[in-house]
């Protein structure tokens, strides 16, 4: 399957203290997989774990609460079957 480097997801309203939208388009119904990533690069979080989501936009909500203060970074994996999607954004979160 072909990874297209052109899909992307947004943080739509970063708040580091209590919590933060992820906003993604998909072009096609697939599965998709959301995961939290510390930065030595440990799954930390399963936000979306291969759920089948329609076309059109989703939102989710990260809250941080009991996560320690740092950066993190998200990965947002869509298959639709005739495509993969991957795109990985960073994600600071306070005390």
């Amino acid at each position: 399957m072909p990874i297209k480097s052109s899909f992307a997801s947004r943080l739509i309203y970063p708040d580091p203290l209590k919590a933060t939208g992820i906003e993604f388009d998909l072009p096609a119904s697939g599965l998709v997989t959301l995961v939290l990533f510390d930065q030595d690069g440990r799954a930390v979080g399963t936000l979306i774990d291969n759920q089948s989501l329609t076309a059109g936009k989703h939102i989710v909500d990260f809250v941080s609460h009991g996560f320690v203060q740092g950066v993190y970074f998200y990965r947002l994996t869509v298959d639709t079957g005739e495509e993969k999607l991957i795109d990985t954004k960073l994600v600071v979160v306070g005390g």
